[in-house]
């Protein structure tokens, strides 16, 4: 092929990605301008429960006086400092792919994982989320740090984004599948990314019965939904039907154990190399793995 030939390919393939993006663009500006109360009144109960959970979770005004939201304030918190090597795998996952790309950080919350796109050079950062107070955290975190241009936030319903049909690079799930019907929001996103595009989905595990318990044991800090539908391998099985499944990676067995030793940094900074060196060797087992609080995977939009 010759080099004017490929230079004509790029820029028909340049164009066609233009009009995406000005398409998605649009369809960004319809659904910021919808009203929150209008949005809200075509939820359904289960959706208008999780909505509520979220925002009572992430408003400020009931911070405690260390500026804490109920969320970061949850007895949890401290498991969910033990988890370094998870987020070090989906840091390097999504640098590797974000790059010029759209990417949508999927019920993105506060927008702190849409902003790290943002800054690792996305070229559109999108995060969706059913919760308005979630939404305008996030929209106020991205216009303090000057990213209002390169990060859209928008009031929306993951099963039913309103998103135009092959407009996404990347999608992230992180930690938040559980609190969605994956029977709608697997086709939906298989639906809004692009031929290639890609998903990694991080998520609790539900076959540890040590967790289970724990769960049970601590019903206030979960809503109705998301008790029942923590993820299992069923449910990636079940991703099958509309993307090639990737690489599925589990972590963190004996990690959580450092949350013991939060409040003692420490003796948790020695500990927690000692106890991730173990995880890295138990989650290679088949018959163990499974017992791994939380796990990963990929999912990919086959080419057409």
């Amino acid at each position: 092929m010759s080099t004017a030939h490929l230079q004509q390919v790029s820029s028909i393939v340049a164009t066609g990605e233009s009009e995406q993006n000005a398409s998605l663009r649009v369809a960004l500006e319809s659904l910021q301008a919808r009203k929150s109360g209008e949005f809200a009144a075509t939820l359904d109960e289960r959706k208008h429960s999780e909505r509520q959970w979220a925002n009572f979770s992430r408003d400020k005004r009931l911070a405690n006086s260390q500026g804490e939201t109920k969320e970061k304030h949850r007895g949890n918190a401290k498991w969910y400092s033990t988890t370094q090597l998870s987020l070090n795998y989906r840091d390097n996952w999504l640098a590797q792919r974000v790059p010029g790309r759209v990417v949508l950080d999927y019920a993105c919350g506060d927008g702190l994982e849409t902003l790290k796109a943002a800054r690792m050079g996305a070229a559109l950062a999108i995060g969706i989320d059913v919760s308005n107070v979630s939404v305008a955290n996030a929209t106020d975190y991205a216009a303090r740090e000057g990213r209002a241009d390169q990060c859209v936030f928008i009031e929306g319903d993951c099963e039913a984004t309103g998103l135009p049909d092959r407009s996404v690079d990347v999608i992230l799930c992180s930690y938040m599948l559980h609190h969605l019907d994956l029977t709608y929001a697997y086709p939906e996103m298989h639906r809004i990314l692009k031929p290639g595009g890609c998903v990694l989905a991080c998520e609790a595990l539900n076959y540890n019965p040590l967790i289970k318990m724990y769960r049970k044991l601590t019903p206030e800090m979960r809503t109705e939904w998301e008790k029942e539908h923590i993820l299992s391998l069923k449910d990636v099985r079940a991703a099958k039907r509309f993307f090639d499944v990737g690489e599925i990676r589990y972590w963190h067995l004996f990690s959580p154990l450092g949350g013991f030793l939060q409040g003692v940094p420490k003796l948790f900074g020695v500990t927690m190399p000692l106890l991730n060196a173990v995880d890295r060797t138990l989650v290679r087992i088949p018959a163990v793995q499974l017992m791994s609080w939380q796990f990963s995977f990929e999912l990919f939009k086959p080419l057409e």
